[in-house]
């Protein structure tokens, strides 16, 4: 029976680039990897490599592409024009223009005809002009009827039939009949619909209207969704009843019991009863973390403050915010550690503000959970 691949973009997995334990340094040219703790347990000796996935990382040396485990020994020799990271145990190599799939042991595997990125154990089918989704065995669980199908998340997909959206599970069972304009992401149970031009809550098959509403910004959270009227942005329940005044240019998430918000341009923090906690001063803020403490810019430069708006850690740095916010990483820390560039040098800072390994690099990738 044939077996396929979760094969995820390079771009995505250049961001998601710190894994079990280990992430990618560069220094003099040449990429290591380093722990935590901030020790070179790979020393910098390559060109150029890829962070680890499943335990292997893709490494370039000698003009091909292989794979290494986390102690740095080869367990795939470098024998690939181009390689994807490994996924489910599988990886798409390219050999002399032909590309193919293979094992952690370097075991070939057969497919047939074009097939796509695997995403939550499975992977778009496209036979002809309509698409479904098959599983690692190539087995259809989804027949080829819909028009077009695309990723929400591991678990629901948006779908097309007769040109009208609609939301289906990896099983293929309906979630949301195609029958409407547009639908949006799906959480908890709750997504969002548009209907002739009207959106509604669509929560649990029970549709709530919402004449007022020109968009749906966020439902990651169901007590407080952020939503759009006009120009003006607030947030609502899963009852479509206003929380959040609707008097804000823009909205974050809900945080460790703090909103950021946007007025006049700054940036600053309000409470669940849209009580403001810290002044809007601020170019550009994250959300609270776990660690209580937010990064947050402030005349060009990064820093961090806790939840009464103190200056923890000084306004010194640069910080890649839109990898936190794509990765939902909220407050720029992850597992005790932020990535922040200084002098055009990137380094890792804990909460109390001091240099991992009191080190600087040429580059560092981000952690993972």
């Amino acid at each position: 029976m044939n077996r396929f691949i979760l094969t995820c973009c390079i771009s995505l997995l250049t961001i998601c680039s710190f894994s079990q334990g280990l992430a990618l340094f560069k220094e003099k040219g040449k990429i290591g990897f380093l722990n935590e703790k901030g020790v070179h347990v790979i020393p910098p000796r390559f060109k150029e490599a890829r962070s680890f996935n499943e335990g292997l990382a893709a490494v370039f040396e000698k003009n091909k592409w292989g794979f290494i485990n986390e102690k740095g020994e080869w367990v795939i020799s470098p024998s690939y024009d181009k390689v994807k990271d490994f996924n489910y145990g599988i990886a798409m190599v390219l050999n002399d223009k032909d590309w193919f799939y293979i094992d952690k042991k370097n075991q070939p595997f057969k497919t047939l005809g074009k097939t796509y990125n695997f995403k939550g154990g499975v992977a778009f089918y496209k036979p002809g002009e309509k698409v479904g989704l098959i599983n690692q065995e190539g087995v259809v669980i989804v027949p080829p009827t819909y028009e077009k199908i695309m990723y929400l998340n591991d678990e629901y997909f948006k779908a097309l039939s007769q040109g009208k959206w609609g939301i289906i599970d990896a099983k293929g069972n309906i979630i949301v009949s195609c029958m409407y304009d547009a639908v949006g992401e799906y959480h908890n149970g709750i997504t969002w619909v548009k209907e002739n031009e009207i959106f509604y809550l669509w929560n649990n098959e029970q549709k709530i209207e919402l004449p007022e509403v020109t968009k749906i910004i966020s439902i990651e959270n169901m007590d407080y969704i952020i939503a759009k009227k006009e120009k003006l942005v607030g947030m609502i329940n899963s009852l479509g009843h206003e929380v959040i005044p609707f008097m804000y240019e823009n909205m974050g998430e809900l945080s460790e019991g703090l909103i950021s918000a946007r007025v006049n341009g700054e940036w600053g923090y309000v409470n669940t009863k849209n009580e403001v906690v810290i002044p809007f001063k601020y170019d550009y803020v994250l959300a609270f973390g776990t660690e209580g403490l937010a990064a947050a810019r402030y005349n060009k430069k990064w820093g961090f403050i806790d939840k009464e708006g103190k200056e923890l850690i000084p306004f010194k740095y640069e910080i890649n915010a839109r990898n936190y916010v794509y990765r939902k990483r909220g407050s720029g820390f992850i597992n005790g550690l932020a990535r922040v560039k200084y002098k055009g040098k990137w380094g890792y800072i804990n909460t109390q503000g001091e240099l991992l390994g009191n080190k600087w690099y040429d580059n560092l990738e981000l952690f993972s959970k």
